[in-house]
């Protein structure tokens, strides 16, 4: 059951960093088209990784993962996880300016059967920056936060994350050193940044 003080705190964390997202995503992306200097830091055998189509389902379900806070961690949890993500897209942001990454592969113009979830993911994630992999990243996070609560539901959450894992390579979305660097960073905001005294309360607040 989900209480009020936790749905506000999950509404308010979610609000800030997606806006934090559209912001410095969005902004190196666009100066990565114009970067002078660009970094391939992929292997010579993913040029051959096929594109699965289907695997943009576990791709986009990280959409769904996300909800998945709200029914598990209080608003100081919630809070924390926020920041750490946020902290983690200010840090990929700085990778991204830094060392525009493009991707190795040509996107489709058409994929049959799923091409409305390919144009969707298209339109909102560009190819200019691959590495880190915030999709990893968040995944990682959002698993890190849930694996003391889970419990039994490990069995379901652990696959799940694999899946999301795979799929970026699979949709020709990332490369494999994406992925690697997207759980790094993940892992290290993970054991860096101190957790918060759990209190119960919501507050506006990052």
């Amino acid at each position: 059951m989900v209480n009020t003080s936790s749905l506000k705190q999950y509404v308010w964390t979610s609000l800030w960093i997606t806006i934090l997202w559209i912001i410095l995503y969005r902004y190196t992306n666009h100066i990565a088209q114009f970067a002078a200097v660009k970094y391939d830091f992929s292997f010579a055998w993913e040029k051959n990784t096929p594109l699965i189509p289907w695997m943009i389902l576990p791709y986009v379900s990280l959409n769904i993962m996300t909800f998945v806070p709200l029914f598990h961690l209080i608003p100081s949890e919630i809070r924390h996880l926020g920041r750490v993500m946020g902290l983690a897209t200010v840090i990929a942001a700085l990778v991204f300016y830094f060392f525009p990454a493009p991707l190795i592969h040509t996107r489709p113009d058409y994929v049959p059967t799923w091409n409305y979830f390919f144009q969707l993911v298209f339109s909102l994630d560009d190819v200019s920056n691959t590495l880190p992999s915030l999709h990893i990243t968040y995944s990682t996070q959002l698993l890190l936060a849930l694996w003391p609560k889970l419990k039994s539901f490990r069995y379901i959450y652990l696959p799940w994350f694999v899946l999301v894992c795979v799929s970026v390579l699979f949709t020709w979305q990332h490369h494999f050193m994406d992925i690697i660097a997207g759980v790094v960073l993940a892992v290290s905001l993970q054991l860096i940044v101190p957790k918060l005294l759990r209190d119960e309360s919501f507050r506006w607040g990052i």
